[in-house]
């Protein structure tokens, strides 16, 4: 399973974003579960959902993806948060993609 991180699905939903061929890429490469912990959906709702990054178009096709089997709910526990950077796929795209940061 890989739980995928905010930067990386809000790369894939906006066709502008420098990130966005990358991203698509990845996930699509992916073999693994792709879970989404709410908290994050929520985030990238958020995001998306500007004018700017599609609006509620962009934000509707982002939640249709978990009813389509793409992207999975993720229920985390403390444990598994204690992991998330190793198997993060947002750790992996920030920093093979991402600038680098301080």
């Amino acid at each position: 399973m890989i739980l995928v991180d905010t930067n990386v699905l809000v790369a894939v939903a906006n066709a502008a974003d420098s990130h966005h061929r990358a991203a698509r890429e990845l996930l699509e490469a992916e073999a693994d579960r792709l879970l989404v912990p709410a908290t994050v959906i929520a985030e990238v709702c958020h995001l998306i959902g500007s004018r700017d990054r599609g609006g509620a178009a962009a934000e509707a096709r982002f939640l249709r993806s978990f009813s389509a089997g793409v992207l999975e709910l993720a229920e985390l526990t403390p444990t598994d948060l204690a992991r998330w950077p190793s198997w993060s796929i947002g750790t992996r795209i920030s920093a093979s993609a991402a600038p680098t940061r301080r």
